[in-house]
């Protein structure tokens, strides 16, 4: 017996699961970028000093 529902209801959590993962990996990777930028000023005010 061939569930549509069932199919449905996994492709949406599929979906939803792929957006939040692009969502957070866009979050982190912000926020690496941030402490990287961070560190990187940082090491050129120590420079400029």
């Amino acid at each position: 017996m061939f569930d549509k529902n069932k199919c449905g209801i996994l492709l949406i959590s599929k979906n939803v699961i792929r957006k939040t993962w692009s969502y957070l990996s866009v979050l982190y990777e912000i926020e690496v970028l941030i402490i990287l930028e961070a560190k990187y000023m940082k090491s050129l005010v120590v420079l400029v000093q």
